[in-house]
């Protein structure tokens, strides 16, 4: 059953991707409440966090309710990856030590597993 109007762009199912115009201090803080258990309860995160085994061609790992599990170059990362036609991003927290990574890009030909591997190696090289 095609529930969308006869004319209507494949553009504008954008609204079933977030539709969200954010800056990665907003996406940082959504992370940060989802981690700390402040911006939903403890249950509600419980309920988000990736417990489904899979083998995702992104990475994942395990699935959740809006959350996955990535790992890359041996880190594992709780996030969320969003795709959507000329941009992607990643955010989400290395499992291990908490440290928040955001990633906004205007392009979807970019590899996520090398741009957030290299960001955490380089967290944890200044740390």
């Amino acid at each position: 059953h095609d529930v969308l109007p006869k004319h209507t762009s494949w553009a504008t199912l954008s609204w079933t991707s977030g539709a969200v115009a954010s800056t990665p201090d907003d996406l940082a803080g959504i992370v940060r409440g989802i981690r700390d258990a402040t911006l939903v309860s403890a249950a509600g995160k419980a309920n988000m966090l990736p417990a489904v085994p899979v083998k995702g061609s992104n990475g994942e790992t395990a699935v959740g309710m809006g959350l996955f599990r990535f790992e890359f170059s041996g880190r594992k990362f709780i996030a969320h990856e969003g795709l959507f036609i000329g941009s992607q991003a990643f955010a989400g927290w290395d499992e291990d030590d908490g440290t928040i990574i955001i990633v906004i890009g205007n392009r979807s030909t970019f590899k996520m597993d090398e741009i957030v591997s290299r960001l955490s190696a380089a967290i944890r090289k200044a740390d």
